[in-house]
């Protein structure tokens, strides 16, 4: 099947805001699959780039076609995807790929791998093996997602945002960091990103309610945001 592009909006809003717009959100649309029962659960993810740090140039230029990959996992790990995100202008697409925990580390470390541990991600390997990708930093934040089946909307509100350094004593199993190598906090005190994707169309009931006509557009990314803070670039 095809991958349909999809389009992300970003917002900086308050924590305050976020309350009420969840409240009014969880009454509309349904908790996401990583979700129980409705509660926010945690996103860890390992970004990668070139020693130079292209892709997030490129994201702080503005350029028209990027793409950067990150290997995620959730609460304490157990789910590894590696995930190539492209974005063209304003559509993005997303492939991801499932890995085992000692193949997600041994990547991590540009370790050799057999043939059947790479397929699908051969690209990737390609690049982590010549050292033109390494990583780069850890980014973790807390995550309450709702989704909607008009358009394949999907709401989420991030909150206390960190970092940590991607060094060699660090990027350890389950997760990508240790307690100790955190950079807190990323974000203004008191603040959330709310994150809106969908696929043609955002319906305009959730515009309304989200009030998104007197909210300016946030178009840093959080992978920017925490390689700043963590390199002090």
């Amino acid at each position: 099947m095809a991958l349909v592009p999809r389009h992300e909006l970003k917002y900086l809003i308050s924590a305050h805001d976020a309350q009420i717009l969840k409240a009014k959100i969880s009454h509309l649309l349904q908790p996401d699959k990583n979700s129980c029962g409705g509660a926010s659960y945690r996103v860890i993810s390992l970004y990668f780039d070139s020693p130079d740090f292209l892709c997030a140039q490129e994201k702080e230029g503005g350029y028209y076609d990027r793409f950067k990959y990150r290997l995620r996992t959730y609460n304490n790990g157990g789910v590894y995807n590696l995930e190539l995100k492209k974005k063209r202008g304003d559509a993005c697409l997303k492939t991801i790929h499932s890995l085992d925990k000692e193949t997600a580390f041994s990547l991590i470390e540009g370790s050799v791998l057999p043939a059947e541990k790479t397929a699908g991600i051969e690209k990737f390997y390609s690049l982590r093996r010549s050292t033109l990708l390494k990583p780069a930093v850890a980014v973790c934040y807390k995550r309450t997602a709702f989704c909607g089946d008009a358009g394949r909307v999907r709401i989420t509100f991030d909150e206390d945002l960190c970092a940590a350094s991607a060094s060699p004593m660090t990027l350890q199993p389950p997760v990508f960091y240790t307690e100790e190598n955190l950079c807190v906090p990323i974000l203004p005190p008191g603040f959330s990103i709310l994150e809106i994707k969908y696929d043609s169309f955002f319906p305009d009931y959730l515009k309304s309610i989200l009030t998104l006509s007197s909210r300016p557009q946030l178009s840093v990314s959080k992978y920017v945001l925490c390689l700043k803070a963590v390199k002090g670039l």
